[in-house]
């Protein structure tokens, strides 16, 4: 039943996170996969579509390294022009209890708007300062949920024209995808500096 539990608290807290925005561009069910993109493209402008280029799950891999070290991606990854779906979970033939986590990553266009820091601290998140994200626009919000085995964070960075969505945490002895790591990420997924 735990086996289920953290996967399934992983996907509540990015389905609330989510619901949080407005309007978003859905990753179609079709999309084919495109996870052999070799490096993200420069992005963060109003006149050029932020998935101009997709940002495929070999690259998300990169970014997320120490987090997924030994877990194995999901078939179901895949990245397009509408975005990029990127999963990695315990081997479902391994591990213990305290070993099973998993790391998602979501990139999908943004909707010309984020949203402020007072809605979401009223709506209960934790909004994360960063000041090369308010220089380019955007803002960064996590909620976190903990377990007996585990501590679950949902982080968001959301820019005018780009939303990164990573759920990780902390499990055992594995490094920490809080709240700030999970932004140091999407900033190198999105070619921010700092």
């Amino acid at each position: 039943m735990l086996r289920i539990a953290l996967p399934f608290t992983a996907l509540v807290l990015t389905g609330f996170l989510t619901a949080c925005s407005s309007e978003e561009a859905a990753v179609p069910a079709t999309a084919t996969d495109a996870s052999s993109a070799a490096a993200a493209p420069a992005l963060g402008t109003d006149d050029d579509p932020i998935l101009a280029e997709t940002i495929g799950c070999d690259t998300v891999a990169a970014a997320v390294a120490p987090y997924i070290e030994g877990l194995v991606p999901l078939d179901t990854n895949e990245a397009d022009q509408y975005g990029s779906y990127c999963n990695w979970e315990t081997d479902t033939d391994s591990g213990t209890i305290a070993e099973i986590r998993s790391v998602e990553v979501i990139i999908e266009p943004g909707n010309g708007e984020v949203p402020t820091a007072q809605t979401l601290s009223a709506g209960g998140l934790t909004v994360i300062p960063d000041q090369e994200l308010d220089s380019a626009g955007g803002i960064a919000y996590t909620l976190g949920a903990t377990t007996a085995v585990a501590a679950v964070a949902a982080t968001t960075v959301e820019l005018p024209t780009a939303k990164v969505s990573i759920t990780g945490g902390q499990w055992a002895d594995a490094p920490d995808l809080d709240g700030p790591a999970a932004v140091g990420v999407a900033k190198q997924l999105l070619n921010i500096p700092g």
